[in-house]
């Protein structure tokens, strides 16, 4: 599942993905999604962020809105180069979004 911002040309993206832990003691400790930021460039280019990751559906959907509001939020308020607000973003987001954020 995910949000997109047209004008930016990004996608925030959240996927299951299932924990090979074979510890952990059921399959809810198992699984886990993986929140992800898209950058398409206007279609020259696509480049995916690893963001973190989270433990329900209920927690991802709560992130990727978190996320696209910060994205809204920061859209704006730099005159700075492509790269440096996709930076910016990821940063952003991983400091205001209840994530696991990836090592």
């Amino acid at each position: 599942m995910g949000v997109h911002n047209d004008t930016l040309e990004l996608t925030l993206e959240a996927e299951q993905i299932f924990s090979p832990d074979h510890c952990a003691p059921s399959q809810k400790q198992r699984d886990q999604w993986e929140l992800k930021l898209i950058d398409t460039a206007a279609n020259q280019f696509t480049t995916c962020y690893l963001l973190g990751t989270v433990s329900t559906k209920r927690h991802a959907i709560e992130a990727l809105l978190t996320a696209m509001e910060t994205v809204n939020h920061y859209e704006g308020t730099v005159s700075i180069s492509h790269r440096r607000r996709i930076a910016l973003f990821r940063e952003r987001i991983t400091d205001e979004c209840p994530i696991h954020p990836s090592k």
